[in-house]
């Protein structure tokens, strides 16, 4: 069993599949977050454990913030800090006997676009639209496929704090399903803007755009691809919904083994 977890900053999200040819998750465990990493992690591996029945082959799993080198460690967290600098990687590997793979959730996420969903044999730019909102450029080279974050500090701290749900949350005073419909305007349009921003500046016409707030507001952003279309720019809703993060950590798996 390949075993994939989206670890979002709110919730973690967890499901298995025995191909990563034809990946099908028969259950997708779901949890929120207590913010404590002890009970999170010990919560995980239980998961883990029931969907595998303890039989797992390889683990990929994503989450806010950034890796070192090695990527064995995360080295700043973004919405999900109490993991910073704990050896989780190490923990996993130890407990289940097998290969763990770890990366940003936009990286990894953007990896089952390229791999099973709509960003096959093509580069885009994939954006996660929900706590907060990441970013990877993803370009074929050399038939590899190879998915670069997005600085978010230079290009998506703004969008971020203006559209992300915590940014929503602060910018408002109230959750984004709260929120009024001029309140939504203006966060779309922020969003449209932005988005537009991002692709005149790494030059790629191909956006995809998945996470949690966009599997919800599909028509807002139908409204906002039919108008970046009229500038060539390209906006596709991920298929896969919540589950982007879980099809990406297939993906991640595929690749490195």
């Amino acid at each position: 069993m390949y075993v994939g977890i989206d670890l979002g900053g709110t919730n973690l999200r967890i499901a298995g599949s025995k191909s990563l040819e034809n990946v099908e998750f028969e259950k997708i465990e779901r949890f929120e977050l207590s913010k404590d990493f002890d009970d999170d992690f010990r919560r995980m591996t239980e998961k883990i454990k029931e969907i595998s029945d303890g039989r797992v082959d390889a683990i990929a799993i994503g989450t806010p913030g950034t890796y070192n080198e090695e990527g064995t460690l995360l080295i700043s967290g973004g919405n999900s800090p109490e993991w910073v600098g704990k050896p989780f990687i190490e923990m996993m590997h130890k407990e289940f006997n097998c290969s763990v793979f770890a990366d940003n959730d936009a990286v990894v996420a953007s990896l089952g676009e390229a791999l099973y969903g709509q960003g096959k044999d093509k580069d885009f730019i994939y954006i996660t639209w929900g706590t907060g909102v990441g970013g990877t450029h993803v370009k074929l080279e050399n038939e590899e496929v190879n998915s670069r974050k997005i600085p978010w500090q230079v290009y998506l701290q703004e969008v971020d704090v203006k559209c992300g749900g915590n940014g929503i949350s602060k910018r408002f005073g109230k959750l984004g399903s709260d929120l009024e419909e001029h309140e939504w305007k203006g966060v779309m349009d922020d969003l449209e803007f932005h988005l537009e921003d991002i692709s005149n500046k790494f030059k790629e016409r191909n956006i995809i755009i998945g996470g949690g707030i966009s599997s919800k507001q599909k028509h807002r952003l139908e409204t906002i691809g039919r108008n970046l279309s009229l500038k060539e720019i390209s906006l596709e809703i991920s298929s896969f919904g919540d589950d982007v993060g879980l099809y990406g950590a297939m993906a991640f798996i595929k690749l490195k083994i």
